[in-house]
């Protein structure tokens, strides 16, 4: 057993590559029904996170680039690790928008993107769920 896991943690890291975003594909692959470790969305999300979200984008800039999804409101505890914001805050109430990234080993990944009070882009990260 122990060694299945690690020739299953090696083929998950050999098989991840970082491409560039394409708005076509990450458009196409919005609902990922199964659990792929290979899927488009998990290999272009740092090419999103350093050169597609900016802070102060516009809603439908978001919708235009990374597909639209009705925003909600939601408590979450925003990490420390957060992409623009540095400091964690506990259970805070946000609006904001939930993209599918993802599998990861047990779990999978989601974009959490924050929007201030004119639908404009705050905050933007990762995280686990």
């Amino acid at each position: 057993m122990k060694y299945f896991l690690l020739l299953l943690s090696i083929l998950f890291l050999s098989s991840c590559s970082n491409i560039k975003y394409d708005r076509d594909v990450w458009l196409k692959d919005s609902v990922i029904t199964k659990m792929d470790f290979n899927n488009p969305r998990s290999q272009m999300i740092d090419d999103v996170l350093k050169n597609h979200l900016k802070v102060g984008m516009s809603l439908e800039e978001v919708h235009y680039k990374l597909g639209y999804i009705e925003p909600s409101k939601f408590a979450y505890d925003k990490p420390s690790s957060s992409y623009i914001s540095k400091d964690s805050v506990s259970a805070k109430n946000i609006i904001g928008l939930t993209y599918f990234i993802g599998p990861t080993l047990g779990d999978y990944e989601l974009l959490t993107i924050e929007l201030d009070e004119n639908n404009l882009v705050k905050d933007f990260w990762v995280r686990s769920n």
